[in-house]
């Protein structure tokens, strides 16, 4: 897997990747929320809601591609760490469980292929056709 890449590929999800030290320092920073199933991983063992809008479920990925943690509903103002993790993905509060469910259930896959866009909506780049490991059926 490319150091930046999302660690899996969640069917009827989509995970953008906050690539380079700038894009992951602003993070989800300025928004007013997310849609429903989407999120942003961080290559990350710590993640702040300094300037957050809205509160965020923070699945923490280890670094064997599983769900180690889920921290819920992280108000403006926290600051969440995992030792565990290898990153984080940022889901809107609410998301998570439903997220780290898919992941944990066999339908999500290991992103081993190397593309850069993510998602499920058969857009160019997309990597919906990948055969789920662990993840969420629609």
């Amino acid at each position: 897997m490319a150091r930046h890449e999302a660690p899996v590929v969640v069917p009827g999800w989509r995970i953008a990747v906050a690539r380079g030290p700038i894009a992951r320092a602003r993070g989800l920073l300025g928004r007013r929320g997310l849609p429903p199933r989407h999120g942003l991983w961080l290559r990350t063992r710590s993640v702040h809601t300094a300037g957050m809008r809205f509160a965020l479920d923070l699945v923490w990925i280890g670094r064997d591609g599983t769900v180690a943690r889920v921290d819920a509903d992280v108000g403006p103002r926290r600051v969440r760490t995992c030792i565990a993790a290898r990153g984080v993905i940022e889901v809107a509060a609410g998301d998570g469980t439903a997220l780290a469910a898919a992941i944990r259930d066999g339908s999500a896959a290991p992103d081993r292929r190397g593309t850069r866009s993510t998602g499920n909506d058969g857009q160019p780049g997309d990597r919906g056709a990948a055969r789920p490991a662990s993840g969420h059926r629609s």
